[in-house]
C-alpha cells in the first residue's frame, strides 16, 4: 500500500498507529528526489508498506529515507561491510550527491523494545504502541541514542534555566528597549540574541551600526580583536537595573554567574544543530537563546565542552528536536570521569575566554597542569600551551580559524571517550550525519598563519571568492593557488598575497589588509579523528 507519511507522524493518529503496528510486516519511507512521481514534489515523503494479519508480537523491518526501489533490495542483500553513510556523499571536490547505496544496516527491525525506547527518547512517554514512528537511518544510530539516553543527566546537578527576555512582551512593558550600541558591560547593557552565538564563540556574529536583519552582522575575525575589544549589542534595559535584574530572579544572582546559551530554535537540516558559548556575567539575552547556569564553573565547563560535540548534536538531529527546551536539555548527557576535565576544561576555556569580560572564568579555572596540555598533532599554526598563565591575556584565547578548528575536533574526541563510545562510533556519526561538515572540509583551504583563504561555506564572506574578475579587478581563490603538490596542499603563485577587505564585505573590517602565505592546505577530519584518538587514549589511559 502506497500512503503518506503522516499516518505514522500525526499527534492525533494514535488510534490508528496502535492498530496497524501489529499488522505491519514492512515500512519504506521514500523521499521523491528522483522524481520517481512526477506530480509529487521532490521533497514530498511517503511511504511503500506492507500490511498482513494482527500478530500478538509486533515486529517489522523498516528503512528510511529511500530515494529509489534498488535501494531496498540492496540493502537487504548487503554483506554489512564498511560505514553506512548518510542521507547524501560528498566527493572529494565538495559536492554532494545522493547516496543511492544500500546498506545492511539501514534495516530497521522494530519490535517492543525499540518502540519503547522511541516512546521515551523522542517523546517522552510510555505510551510506546502508539509513538509515532521517526525517521531513523541506521540501526548503530539508534545504538548510539539509546547510549547517550542511558548516560547520567544534566538533571543531577539542577541547573537553573531561562529563556531570558522575551522580544516582544519586554519591550511592549518597557523592561528593554531596541538600540544598537556598544555596551557599558558594567551597567548590565550587554544583551545576546541568537544570531551572535556560535559553537564556543559568543562573538561569531558581530552587529553592525545599523543592524535591523540578519545580513547586518559582520562575521567575527578573532585574530583582529584584542582582549579589551568588545561588540554591540542590539537591546537594551530600559528600566532601572533592580527591576531589570528581577525580571529572570529576585536575587540576581543570575547576573552575577556564567552561563551557556543556545540557540533556541533548532533546525536539523543545518550543517550544525546544537549551538551555544558561555555569555559572562553582567549580560543577559532575548528569548531567541535558553541558556543553563550552574552552582559552579567546573559544572559549566564540562556542559560547555560536551554540547559542543558532534555526539550531542548527533542526538538532537536523530531526535528531530526542532526546539530546545528545559526537559531537552536536562536529559542531555553529564558527568564525565575526572580523568576527562583538564584536557577537555583548557579547551573549552581558550575557545570561549576572548576578552576581559572572561577574565574572572579564566584565572578562576586556571591550573598550572594546563601549561602541560598538548596538541594531538605538530603544527605550527597551534599555539603552544606551556605559555598560559593564572593572569587573563592576549595569549589565552584561541584566535586563528585553524586552531579554533583543531580544538573543536579534539573536542569531539574526548566527548566521545569520555561518554564511552569508540573511534568507529565518532566516524560513523560524522559520516552518517555531517554531510555538510564534510562538503565544507572538502573546500575549506587555510594559510600557514591558520587563516581560512577561500571556503565554501558562505559564512567566510571576508575571505577571497573562488574566482576573481578582472573588469572588477578581483583576486579569486583560482587566481592565487598555484599548482597543486598534493590532493590537500596548493603551493601558491607567490609567497604571499595581501588581501584588502572590501567595504561591501563588512562594516567592522571594511579596508582591513589580510595577508596570506603559502602554501595553502585543507584538512581531513577523519585523519585527525583517528591521531586524536590515539593521543587522548594514551593520556587518559595513564591518567587511570
Amino acid at each position: 500500500m502506497v500512503h503518506p507519511n503522516t499516518i505514522f507522524d500525526e499527534a492525533k493518529g494514535q488510534t490508528f498507529r496502535e492498530y496497524i503496528y501489529p499488522r505491519l510486516n514492512y515500512v519504506f519511507q521514500y523521499e521523491n528526489r528522483l522524481t520517481l512521481f512526477r506530480e509529487v514534489h521532490p521533497e514530498k515523503l511517503y511511504d511503500i508498506c506492507v500490511y498482513g494479519n494482527h500478530k500478538e508480537i509486533i515486529d517489522f523491518d523498516a528503512m528510511s529515507n529511500v530515494y529509489h526501489p534498488n535501494m531496498v533490495d540492496s540493502s537487504f542483500v548487503h554483506d554489512g561491510t564498511g560505514y553506512c553513510h548518510g542521507r547524501e556523499i560528498v566527493d572529494e571536490e565538495g559536492k554532494k550527491h545522493l547516496n543511492l547505496s544500500g546498506y545492511k544496516d539501514r534495516i530497521i527491525r522494530y519490535d517492543e523494545s525499540l518502540l519503547h525506547l522511541i516512546a521515551k527518547v523522542f517523546e517522552g512517554t510510555d505510551e510506546w504502541q502508539s509513538c509515532k514512528l521517526v525517521s531513523i537511518h541506521s540501526e548503530r544510530g539508534i545504538e548510539i541514542v539509546k547510549k547517550l539516553a542511558d548516560f547520567a543527566h544534566l538533571a543531577q546537578v539542577e541547573p537553573f534555566i531561562t529563556v531570558g527576555f522575551d522580544a516582544t512582551n519586554s519591550l511592549k512593558d518597557n523592561t528593554v528597549k531596541k538600540e544598537t550600541k556598544y555596551p557599558d558591560y558594567e551597567k548590565y547593557e550587554m544583551m545576546f540574541n541568537s544570531t551572535q552565538i556560535g559553537i564556543l564563540s559568543p562573538f561569531s556574529k558581530m552587529p553592525q551600526a545599523i543592524c535591523l536583519k540578519d545580513s547586518q552582522y559582520d562575521l567575527a575575525d578573532y585574530t583582529m580583536l584584542k582582549v579589551t575589544d568588545i561588540i554591540r549589542t542590539n537591546y537594551l534595559p530600559k528600566t532601572d537595573i533592580i527591576s531589570f535584574k528581577s525580571q529572570i530572579d529576585q536575587e540576581g544572582r543570575w547576573f552575577s554567574n556564567y552561563k551557556m546559551a543556545f540557540k533556541k530554535m533548532l533546525d536539523v537540516t543545518h550543517e550544525r544543530t546544537l549551538k551555544g558559548a558561555i555569555i559572562p556575567p553582567k549580560s543577559s539575552h532575548m528569548n531567541s537563546l535558553i541558556s543553563v547556569s550552574f552552582n559552579n564553573n567546573a559544572e559549566l565547563i564540562e556542559f560547555a565542552g560536551l554540547s559542543s560535540s558532534v555526539l550531542l548534536d548527533f542526538f538532537l538531529k536523530t531526535v528531530g528536536c526542532k526546539n530546545l527546551t528545559n526537559s531537552v536539555l536536562l536529559g542531555l548527557p553529564f558527568g564525565i570521569d575526572d580523568k576527562y576535565r583538564k584536557a577537555l576544561n583548557i579547551r573549552v576555556l581558550r575557545l570561549n575566554c576572548v576578552n576581559n569580560w572572561y577574565k574572572d572564568l579564566w584565572e578562576d579555572m586556571f591550573t598550572e597542569e594546563y601549561c602541560a596540555e598538548e596538541w594531538s598533532q605538530n603544527d605550527s599554526r597551534l599555539s603552544r600551551f606551556d605559555s598560559l598563565e593564572k593572569t587573563f591575556n592576549e595569549n589565552v584565547a584561541l584566535r586563528s580559524d585553524f586552531e579554533r578548528r583543531m580544538a573543536l575536533v579534539e573536542l569531539d574526541v574526548i566527548a566521545a571517550q569520555a561518554l564511552g563510545f569508540t573511534l568507529d562510533d565518532l566516524i560513523f556519526i560524522y559520516v552518517s550525519t555531517f554531510n555538510t561538515t564534510q562538503k565544507y572540509d572538502a573546500d575549506t583551504w587555510f594559510d600557514q598563519n591558520g587563516r581560512i583563504v577561500f571556503s565554501v561555506c558562505s559564512e567566510y564572506d571576508l575571505k577571497l571568492p573562488r574566482k576573481g574578475n578582472v573588469k572588477k579587478g578581483v583576486v579569486g581563490w583560482e587566481d592565487i593557488r598555484g599548482n597543486q603538490i598534493d590532493v590537500n596542499t596548493y603551493a601558491g603563485v607567490s609567497p604571499t598575497y595581501t588581501h584588502v577587505i572590501d567595504f561591501s564585505q563588512s562594516e567592522v573590517f571594511r579596508g582591513v589588509q589580510d595577508t596570506f602565505v603559502a602554501p595553502y592546505t585543507r584538512c581531513d577530519r577523519i585523519a585527525d579523528y583517528r591521531r586524536a584518538w590515539a593521543h587522548f587514549e594514551e593520556l587518559f589511559n595513564k591518567n587511570n
